[in-house]
Order: structure tokens, then C-alpha cells, then sequence
């Protein structure tokens, strides 16, 4: 049961009748206790009434209320009564969640669920390999050390969730100059899909948005509340193509103070390019204190039922109404069907460039290590003469031509024919 359940005495009642039960697997959330589920219930609710199990795995979290406790809750104790029954590889966790609760958990290793509820600061350092979704809660704040503690204990996390009812953070989380920031290893989330920050402090916003501090290449979901319109400084980079365009936009209008902004987003089924119109509408409508802006945005464009052309010059002149001027944009039909309509700043910032095609200007990518070129056409050796100077950095190149014939330049290697071309050299490149 993924949520919490009161009545734990009818869970109790269907367990007595299963006698001759050999394998049992339980995984239980029980609250307004007074008392924690540790191994004396589970002797007497379960072993007792269970001669034949021989198997059982199983996560349970009692939430106790502490305000009329004479006592203390101590995961030792409650381990201790696990080690009585003969319980050897399970492990115990009590975590304070605020101030007149707690959520005691016990669970058999290694631990067999997809999620966790309610992890707090203190935890041992356990390998979670099934778990893909953790809520993370916790009477005192979280420091830079436990949110690299998640990365190492939760490798295949894809949701997670911060609660922390403190409004204020150690020093660590609060500054974020460039000398602090140099203070600690970047984060690296690299499964995370969707993050939740509805109710955690807002200088928890800024840990994650921070990309000298987090990286979280997958993410397609963040769930914030009111906490966005102090930002000053937000970036926002997913190698992946996303859909929902809307949600990003209305995740930009909630940032009315932002002062710099840095963008990498790639926004498939689209049957219009985000051009300078919607960057007007978007985002500087909406960021009247914005002074720097640093984009990479590719648009990839469903042509079927297009009434017109798509044009790299007309897509510059709207970039050019709104004032921006170092800009660049490039139009590449990847298919008979499908277009990506790029728009970037320059210098370009970024370490990753996608289905550039035969057609683009002559830029110097200084920053760029991963290429992946595709075309309708096929790409000739000029082409290639090209890549080499336009990307001296360059480490990873993936080609790919949806056409099975290629030109004779390419398609012929005689002797005599090579030698009307000169060598290419990838400087930088890794072969492997």
C-alpha cells in the first residue's frame, strides 16, 4: 500500500487466517500509532500465526505520534527486536519528521520496492537498487553531503521528492557565488525524470536549478509553488526532446525577477517553430529584469500538413524584431516530414549540438564535444572538411543518412580517387 492506513489490526486479522502461507511479501504504511510495528508484532501477528512461511520480504513504516511518548524512538531498539526473532539481514530507520511525529521503518535487505517514503538525514549507506521514486523528509535540513549520499545509494532514482518544514538552510545551500560553488563536485541525478520541490524551501530550488551544482540530464518534470519569482539566475538543459512546450512556458512566467537565464531544450511535435515571437511572449515579457539570456532551442517541426516553407532567414528576422542580434538560426529537414528549426546565441555555449544537416553557417563551436549530424541528402567530403574546422574540440561524432545511396565522391575509394581529397584529422576524437 503506497499510502498510509490506519485500521492496522484488520491487516493483522487477514494475516491470522493465512496458516499455511509460505512466501509472504508486505509492504505497509501505518499511521496515528502510539507504538512502533517492530519485531515483537511481527512474531505475534505474524511468525506465530505462519508455521510453514519460509519466505518473507517486506518494507513497513509505522508513523508514531511523539507528542505523549514517555520515551524516545531509537532505531537501535527496534533492531535489536528484529535480531530477537531471528530477523538477520533487515535493517531498522526511525526519522523525525517533525516535531510530534516520526516514521520508524523496517525492511528485509536487499530491499525489494521501487519506492521510499520518508527517508530522513540519517540513513545507512545501503545500495537501493530497485527503488525509482524516494520521498525524502526530514525535521532538519539537507546538506550538500546527503544529496550525494541519495546519488550513491539510489542509482535508478527517477522521482524524487523533497519535503523539509524548515525555512532556513546551513550556509552550504544558501550561497551560491562562484567561489562557493567550486567548494563542492556537481551532482549528477542520472536517471531523474521528475523533481518535486512543492514543499521544500525555495533555497532547495535554487541548489537543483543550479547546473554548477546539479545535473540532471534527464529531467521533464519540476514541480515547484511560489518559490520562483525570487529567483535571479536559472538554466535549464535536457539533452532529451520534450513535448509539453506549455509547461516550460508557464514555468517561465512564474520567474518575474529572473536576471539570467540559460536554455537547452529540444521540443519535438511541433507544427510551429519557437522563433522570436515566442521568445518575446515567453520569456522576456515575462523577465522585464532579465539582462543575460544564453539559448540553444531546437524545434522539431511535423511538415506533412505545412501550408509553407520553413526558412532559416525568416526565422532570423523574427529573432532580429526582438532585439537579439548574435544570434543564429539554421533549418535542417531531417526527413520528407520533419524538420529541426535551431535557434542559439552566440558565442554557442554549449557542450552538445544535434542533427545539424549540410546547411549551416561558418561558426567556430568552441565548446562543442558532441556532434550527431543527419540530413535528407547525403553528406559529400566538403562536408566533412568542414566538421573538422568548424569543430576543433569535437569527440563524439554520430552520422546518420536516412539515404541509401551516397555520391561517387564518397562511394568510390580507388587509389586515384583519394588522392583528390586531403586527409581530414579529428584531432580529439576517441575511438573506441
Amino acid at each position: 500500500m503506497f499510502y498510509e492506513f490506519q485500521p492496522y489490526d484488520r491487516i493483522v486479522s487477514l494475516l491470522r487466517r493465512m496458516s499455511n502461507l509460505e512466501k509472504l511479501t508486505l509492504n505497509i504504511s501505518i499511521k496515528d500509532r502510539n507504538s512502533v510495528i517492530d519485531g515483537t508484532y511481527v512474531q505475534h501477528d505474524i511468525f506465530d500465526c505462519m508455521p510453514q512461511l519460509h519466505l518473507f520480504t517486506f518494507y513497513i513504516c509505522t508513523y508514531v505520534e511523539t507528542i505523549d511518548l514517555s520515551y524516545k524512538l531509537s532505531s537501535e531498539d527496534i533492531q535489536q527486536t528484529l535480531t530477537n526473532i531471528g530477523l538477520q539481514n533487515v535493517i531498522s530507520i526511525v526519522n523525525y519528521v517533525c516535531d510530534s511525529r516520526a516514521a520508524c521503518s523496517i525492511f528485509s535487505l536487499p530491499f525489494q520496492f521501487d519506492y521510499l517514503k520518508d527517508l530522513g538525514n540519517k540513513f545507512l549507506n545501503i545500495v537501493f537498487s530497485y527503488v525509482t521514486y524516494l520521498h525524502v523528509k526530514d525535521n532538519d535540513p539537507f546538506r550538500h553531503e546527503f544529496l550525494v549520499r541519495i546519488v550513491r545509494s539510489f542509482p535508478l532514482l527517477k522521482y524524487l521528492r523533497i519535503y523539509n518544514v524548515r525555512s532556513s538552510l546551513p550556509i552550504d545551500l544558501m550561497t551560491f557565488s562562484s567561489d562557493n560553488c567550486q567548494l563542492y563536485s556537481t551532482i549528477e541525478y542520472s536517471h531523474l525524470t521528475t523533481l518535486d520541490l512543492s514543499y521544500a524551501h525555495r533555497e532547495y530550488v535554487e541548489q537543483f536549478l543550479n547546473e554548477t551544482k546539479t545535473y540532471m540530464p534527464c529531467l521533464t518534470e519540476l514541480l515547484v509553488m511560489n518559490k520562483l519569482s525570487n529567483l535571479k539566475c536559472f538554466s535549464l538543459k535536457m539533452f532529451y526532446e520534450f513535448q509539453p512546450y506549455d509547461r516550460i512556458a508557464s514555468l517561465f512566467r512564474r520567474m518575474s525577477n529572473l536576471e539570467k537565464l540559460t536554455l537547452n531544450i529540444s521540443i519535438k511535435d511541433r507544427n510551429s517553430v519557437i522563433d522570436g515571437t515566442y521568445i518575446q511572449h515567453d520569456i522576456f515579457d515575462c523577465m522585464p529584469q532579465l539582462h543575460s539570456f544564453t539559448f540553444y532551442i531546437c524545434t522539431y517541426v511535423e511538415t506533412v500538413d505545412l501550408s509553407y516553407k520553413l526558412s532559416s532567414e525568416d526565422i532570423q528576422q523574427t529573432l532580429m524584431n526582438i532585439g537579439l542580434q548574435d544570434v543564429t538560426s539554421i533549418v535542417n529537414y531531417v526527413c520528407d516530414s520533419r524538420a529541426a528549426c535551431s535557434i542559439f546565441s552566440l558565442p554557442f555555449q554549449f557542450e552538445y549540438l544535434k542533427d545539424l544537416g549540410n546547411k549551416f553557417p561558418n561558426i567556430v563551436f568552441s565548446y562543442v564535444t558532441y556532434l550527431h549530424v543527419k540530413d535528407n541528402d547525403p553528406f559529400r567530403h566538403e562536408f566533412f572538411v568542414r566538421i573538422a574546422q568548424s569543430f576543433p574540440l569535437l569527440k563524439y561524432l554520430r552520422i546518420y543518412n536516412v539515404r541509401s545511396s551516397l555520391p561517387v565522391d564518397l562511394m568510390t575509394f580507388s587509389s586515384d580517387n583519394c588522392q583528390l581529397y586531403s586527409t581530414i584529422e579529428y584531432p580529439q576524437s576517441n575511438y573506441t
